[in-house]
């Protein structure tokens, strides 16, 4: 790919948003059809960061509303494990995108050149844990122990979230690459069931909370991973970014 190109950069949360933004050179603040989104630089790169919100459905509105087509998507943000080898902190830069839907599961494979930019910045950075096997894309939450270890067994896929295969799908209608990077939040033994659905960073989802005890643990446990994820994430943008 050569240099110069246009990067769509979409997160689903603010807290992946603004690790984004960290790694992102001067960016300035605008929108894309009523979603958050940003303007900046990565190297000769230009970004557009966009904040879809959570799930299948909000990824694809967001890529939806995009006025231009971008050289390249990459979905970002962070993923709970689904396997023991995996820690918070770790970097998922899957191969692999896989959907499960009721009529089967489907797989998306990564386009070659982008990933192998991706993957060869990202192992030459010293203390970063690049794990590239396949990412499950899920259109709700894995939340327990043990349906994240059968997901696992199921799809054979090491981590979940829940945009990257809505926005593989509505972009191989426009012809348009898709790239996956991805910072383990939960591990596979962490359990999100006592968490809403929907949760998101802002202070009316930590209302919710209030009257949610049973929550609270939970809560305490992720508030901890946040920023050392964040970090990674920020890190791995700036690494991987200016190859493209």
């Amino acid at each position: 790919m050569p240099v110069g190109n246009h990067v769509l950069a979409i997160t689903a949360v603010k807290a992946e948003t603004r690790a984004v933004l960290a790694a992102l050179t001067r960016p300035t603040r605008t929108t894309v059809s009523g979603f958050p989104a940003w303007e900046g630089r990565a190297g000769a790169q230009i970004v557009t960061l966009v904040q879809s919100g959570i799930g299948p459905t909000r990824a694809t509105a967001a890529l939806a509303a995009l006025p231009a087509s971008p050289d390249l998507i990459v979905s970002l943000g962070f993923a709970g494990a689904l396997t023991t080898e995996l820690a918070p902190g770790d970097i998922v830069l899957p191969d692999t995108i896989v959907w499960e839907k009721s009529g089967g599961v489907e797989r998306h494979t990564v386009p070659v050149a982008p990933w192998l930019r991706a993957h060869t910045h990202l192992v030459a950075a010293p203390t970063l844990r690049i794990h590239p096997g396949p990412l499950l894309s899920s259109p709700i939450v894995v939340a327990s122990p043990e349906r994240k270890r059968a997901a696992a067994a199921r799809t054979g896929a090491i981590a979940v979230e829940m945009e990257t295969a809505a926005l593989v799908i509505g972009a191989r209608e426009r012809g348009i690459p898709v790239l996956a990077l991805r910072v383990i939040l939960d591990d596979v033994d962490l359990s999100l069931e006592t968490l809403p659905a929907d949760l998101d960073s802002s202070w009316a989802a930590r209302a919710r909370l209030v009257g949610r005890p049973a929550a609270w643990p939970v809560v305490a446990r992720l508030a901890r991973e946040i920023p050392p994820a964040t970090r990674a994430l920020t890190r791995a943008v700036r690494i991987v970014f200016p190859a493209f």
